[in-house]
């Protein structure tokens, strides 16, 4: 079996569904009184489309895209409409990233708009020829967009290769461009003068169960000549981080594994114990969350779990989404509506707080104010108290 990126969202939304079954479960742990904390809701704007990724703040501007509608920017401190970006053949709403400048998205007659963050006026706009469905990745000027030839929405042709890009971030000049031998591209990875691009392949000639074909490429950072190709069978990857001399991934099998940057070799391969949504990185550490409520600390050099952290309030009470890297605390949100912070160095918990929100991904963090959207397209903004 060779998954696509609507069976993997697939999956996940089956685990998501599972979740809500056991909202109301008798909690199996409690948090210490000490730990709790209140949110103060701010705002929160109805926008009638789920919220299927996280929302991005920048330069106190919230954006995020609710399915099937706009790309909407919202003041952080009240909530109102400063823009939105509506083009008539509409926007994939996983597919937005943004600088402090620009705010980045793929749109569904196959083109890589830059749209001004503050006016939401149009910078400019490139034809791609191929899918944008996951978040451009924007490095030292150049915004990087991975492609696909199948995912929601799209006609299956696993046997077409995507393509990625590089553009210009000021004015959307190309770069380059190199087709992959990929149908599905993950967003990628950057480490000095390296890009690290994977996703699936076709091969007709490989039945696999529980995953599929699929690659992770090196890539020179200036003009995308191949350094090297590591082949595997992990399915479609969810998420792609490097830092220093490792590459790490974890795809359809849940098994996180780090290559050598250098040379592609494989350094080691762990079990998650579960789903894994997808996973965040900081300097040399993998962070995620897994289907049994463990939270994980990994480092990248060796594999070695630092520390583990188990969610207490019930079963399928996983995090949604990556968790988010906020300098020295890790803060996620919970099937079941709680937001915790864990110490990033430890794993010890800081403080809980508990919603009534039911989303399907993670949270974002700028100072004290915590963004998050729902299942039916509501947004919400919480003022974590002293």
């Amino acid at each position: 079996m060779q998954p696509s990126l609507w069976i993997v969202f697939e999956r996940g939304f089956l685990f998501w569904l599972l979740g809500l079954l056991f909202l109301n479960a008798p909690a199996l742990a409690e948090i210490n009184p000490k730990h709790t904390r209140d949110l103060k809701l701010l705002w929160e704007y109805s926008s009638n489309g789920a919220i299927n990724q996280a929302p991005i703040i920048r330069r106190n501007i919230v954006l995020t895209a609710p399915s099937g509608l706009a790309l909407l920017a919202l003041n952080l401190e009240n909530g109102q409409v400063i823009w939105k970006f509506n083009p008539q053949a509409g926007i994939w709403d996983r597919a937005f990233a943004a600088d402090q400048k620009s705010v980045y998205a793929g749109t569904r007659n196959a083109e890589l708009s830059a749209i001004d963050l503050e006016s939401g006026k149009l910078r400019w706009n490139a034809k791609l020829g191929f899918q944008l469905q996951v978040r451009p990745l924007i490095h030292e000027g150049v915004v990087y967009a991975a492609t696909t030839q199948v995912g929601p929405g799209l006609p299956m042709r696993p046997e077409r290769k995507a393509r990625l890009f590089a553009f210009n971030a000021e004015d959307g000049t190309l770069l380059w461009s190199y087709e992959t031998l990929y149908y599905a591209l993950q967003t990628p990875s950057i480490s000095g003068d390296t890009i690290f691009v994977g996703g699936s392949y076709y091969d007709p000639e490989q039945d696999i169960d529980e995953g599929g074909p699929m690659a992770i490429q090196a890539r020179n950072v200036k003009d995308g000549v191949l350094k090297w190709t590591y082949f595997g069978v992990e399915g479609f990857i969810k998420t792609i981080y490097a830092a220093g001399n490792e590459v790490a991934f974890v795809g359809y099998q849940d098994f996180v594994t780090a290559l050598d940057t250098q040379s592609g070799k494989r350094l080691w391969r762990k079990d998650t114990g579960n789903w894994v949504p997808a996973l965040s990185g900081n300097k040399s550490m993998l962070y995620y969350g897994s289907a049994n409520t463990i939270v994980h600390a990994q480092r990248m050099g060796d594999g070695a779990r630092i520390w583990q952290y188990n969610i207490p309030w019930g079963s399928f009470n996983y995090i949604l989404g990556e968790p988010f890297v906020a300098v020295d605390k890790l803060v996620f949100l919970t099937q079941r509506g709680n937001v915790l912070a864990l110490k990033l160095e430890s794993g010890e918990l800081l403080w809980s707080a508990a919603t009534d929100i039911r989303s399907r991904t993670g949270l974002t963090l700028s100072g004290n104010t915590i963004v998050m959207g729902d299942d039916q397209g509501g947004i919400r903004a919480y003022q974590l108290a002293e």
